[in-house]
């Protein structure tokens, strides 16, 4: 994983044991998100938009079961993150051969 703080930005890059390289790129608003790693899987949490500022959503990356690439899970709170709507979305990213 790669941060930058200059340009707001999280870089996820892994090699799958066939050595296919994978990388996903966030966004993180300054000021409203952060980033957490917990040895291989990276939450980040970005919130509030003018237009709705109880909105937050949070990220999940981790590796998939395979190793082969990542789970991404996307979670959302409409109150300022007091509850979630879990797994609202789920994917697993893989590079495509």
């Amino acid at each position: 994983m790669r941060r930058s703080p200059a340009r707001s930005s999280v870089v996820i890059a892994s090699t799958s044991p066939s050595g296919a390289a994978i990388a996903v790129f966030s966004q993180v608003r300054p000021g409203a998100g952060s980033v957490t790693v917990n040895g291989r899987n990276v939450t980040i949490l970005n919130g509030g938009r003018p237009d709705r500022p109880s909105w937050r959503v949070r990220e999940h990356y981790q590796p998939a079961s395979d190793n082969a690439g990542w789970l991404y899970r996307l979670d959302e709170s409409n109150d300022g993150g007091a509850s979630w709507n879990e797994g609202r979305t789920e994917v697993i990213l893989r590079r495509a051969k």
